[in-house]
């Protein structure tokens, strides 16, 4: 899957970004008119988080380990939110990172690290 999505307050400027499943195959940023602005580099975006529906108690977060697959912590929380990504690398080296949230209506929320679809940080934050 590829997708192109403006940056910024420039109409100019543009992300291009390629992932194929977990692995983000590359990412460019250009600016049309003037040529390639900093190459391939890291590209990432923040989204807001919303109420789940599901209320998320101490026992769901303490289910979540190291090594869980996306699907395996979604299958505990509920979809949640992607809040942000990136990617860092090129190819077989690289390092696709995502941010999750799963918020309850008090403004209390859980948030997950992933690098390639594995958790590596969790997070209970009371509002």
């Amino acid at each position: 899957m590829c997708v192109i999505k403006q940056q910024g307050s420039s109409s100019d400027w543009l992300s291009f970004m390629c992932s194929h499943g977990a692995a983000t195959i590359f990412a460019l940023g250009t600016t049309f008119g003037i040529g390639v602005t900093q190459g391939v580099r890291a590209v990432s975006f923040s989204l807001m988080s919303y109420p789940t529906g599901k209320v998320l108690t101490l026992s769901d977060y303490e289910r979540l380990k190291p090594k869980m697959t996306l699907t395996d912590v979604r299958a505990i929380l509920g979809n949640g939110m992607e809040v942000s990504q990136s990617v860092t690398g090129l190819g077989a080296d690289a390092i696709f990172t995502t941010k999750h949230e799963w918020r309850n209506t008090d403004g209390s929320k859980i948030a997950a690290t992933f690098h390639n679809n594995i958790l590596i940080k969790k997070d209970l934050l009371s509002r």
